[in-house]
């Protein structure tokens, strides 16, 4: 495992991901010290939520390619639950 991979990893363990009512969505609560390590992370001199939003989709849809594993599947098999609209 690579370091930047293990410190994103451990900036995921400073998050409270909390499971939907209708298991198809999540909220996260962002804590104080992940807030300072995103800012510097990102070069950011403040927290932007839709720099969050953008990286934490990011990270999710590069860790479920990992586990559902891409290449075992056809283009038209994956489906990226985080690409919206405004993404393509």
């Amino acid at each position: 495992m690579n370091n930047k991979r293990e410190e994103y990893i451990h900036a995921l363990s400073l998050l409270e991901i909390t499971p939907g009512d209708d298991n198809m969505s999540f909220s996260v609560n962002v804590s104080e010290e992940f807030m300072e390590w995103f800012k510097k992370d990102q070069k950011l001199k403040r927290w932007s939520d839709n720099r969050f939003q953008k990286w934490f989709k990011g990270f999710m849809s590069e860790a479920m390619r990992e586990v559902v594993g891409e290449q075992s599947q056809s283009p038209q098999q994956f489906i990226n639950p985080f690409d919206t609209p405004e993404a393509l």
